[in-house]
């Protein structure tokens, strides 16, 4: 049996000098003994399985961690990256299973696919104006999950991922994931694509075989992509040119969604995420603002409510007054969701996904509107109130309301008339 690099080519994590010290702290005799004298390789298996539990509860069911505890005790062997029928390493196969019982026991949640966001198990909508980078962000969320990176400052659970994309160019899909790779140093897998407009196979994708519109056949081609590996995340981008229905149709909608989720009950550890285009028509102005009302600024795509129940996840995703900002945000059911600030990577051809925006310029976002944010950026380090006013640079009454607003952010100092930026 074949072997594959750990990760597919991304360097799996080293041990700190505070996970040593923690696996010192360990006082649990039959975790040491598994972990630092091994036992007979008959029973290797649920050896194996016994101690990533243990481990599971060390490190919160982080896989990657896992992993690296796992590669310095004495039950590792080549046999942890051997792969198995169904595609997938050992290790990655007992990890995943030492996760899921500890859940059990624990009657914690189902395991996290993108933490925060998606667990498995999950039918997850994503939907959006044309050209607000839809399909670029299911992109990069395929490849950082592939490779069980973090993905926006949320870890990931590796697992493979299929893609099912109907609008990219073969030659466009190439090329954007090989940015993303470059961006991690040249290495990490893509994932299993099957394109519409692919002319050929190349490499990991290949050209959507034909299959009938028949809903029962389009269903039993994802039944087939999730029997090669059990616990994928399947990306249909978008979801009606797959399932061509009807998305001003309530009731279509609706029957699409349970047949979906009969899906799930066959395959619990996987996840699907369906994108689609925002259903409200008319001027973007007069919609509730995505990241201060996700709940109404999805109603316009899902339609009604009854719908929107339906789904686990249901995300937007939508430009901020500053147009090189994006926000994700919505509703996920039993569990809370908050709002994600992004910003691409590159440009254009050179696009290699998208990337957080710092904590403190979440906060400035969420306070201040485009004009004062504006305001803020002519302002000097350190200025006087009365200069800047002589100046015409901010009029008098707009950078009073300034001032106050990010001097109660902590983001200005003030001292005998001087103003100082934090």
């Amino acid at each position: 049996m074949a072997t594959v690099p750990h990760f597919h080519s991304i360097t799996p994590l080293a041990l700190t000098d505070d996970d040593w010290q923690l696996l010192d702290s360990v006082k649990d005799e039959p975790f040491t003994t598994l972990f630092y004298l091994g036992i007979d390789q008959d029973n290797w298996e649920l050896a194996v399985v016994e101690l990533c539990k243990r481990l599971a509860l060390l490190t919160g069911n982080n896989a990657r961690r896992i992993d690296a505890f796992f590669r310095q005790c004495a039950l590792f062997s080549p046999r942890w990256d051997t792969i198995r029928r169904n595609g997938l390493t050992w290790g990655r196969h007992l990890t995943s299973q030492a996760i899921r019982e500890n859940c059990l026991q624990l009657g914690l949640p189902s395991p996290v696919v993108v933490e925060g966001v998606m667990r498995e198990g999950q039918l997850v909508v994503l939907s959006g104006d044309y050209h607000v980078g839809k399909t670029p962000l299911v992109r990069d969320l395929a490849f950082h999950v592939q490779n069980g990176l973090p993905w926006l400052g949320r870890e990931t659970y590796q697992r493979d991922v299929v893609v099912l994309d109907f609008e990219t160019p073969h030659t466009d899909f190439v090329v954007s994931l090989s940015r993303l790779q470059e961006r991690y140093g040249g290495t990490g897998e893509v994932p299993l694509a099957y394109l519409l407009s692919a002319k050929a196979e190349d490499g990991r994708v290949r050209r959507l075989p034909y299959v009938s519109f028949k809903w029962d056949d389009r269903l039993r081609f994802i039944r087939d992509c999730l029997d090669r590996s059990y616990d994928a995340l399947l990306i249909i981008d978008p979801a009606e040119h797959f399932f061509r229905f009807n998305r001003d149709r309530s009731t279509e909608i609706h029957n699409l969604y349970i047949r979906v989720r009969e899906v799930l009950t066959e395959f619990p550890k996987s996840a699907i995420v369906m994108v689609g285009n925002h259903r409200r028509r008319g001027h973007r102005k007069g919609r509730p603002s995505l990241l201060k009302d996700p709940q109404g600024w999805l109603e316009g795509s899902a339609g009604n409510l009854d719908i929107l129940n339906r789904c686990d996840v249901r995300l937007g995703l939508d430009f901020h007054d500053d147009p090189d900002l994006r926000v994700i945000h919505g509703v996920r059911r039993s569990e809370s969701a908050s709002p994600i600030i992004i910003r691409t990577v590159g440009a254009g051809e050179f696009l290699a996904g998208f990337e957080v925006v710092p904590s403190e310029s979440v906060s400035m976002l969420l306070r201040l509107g485009k004009s004062q944010r504006r305001y803020w950026e002519l302002l000097p380090t350190e200025f006087h109130f009365e200069e800047i006013v002589t100046a015409g640079i901010v009029p008098r009454s707009s950078l009073s309301r300034l001032l106050r607003e990010v001097r109660a952010m902590g983001l200005l100092e003030s001292s005998e008339g001087v103003h100082r930026k934090v």
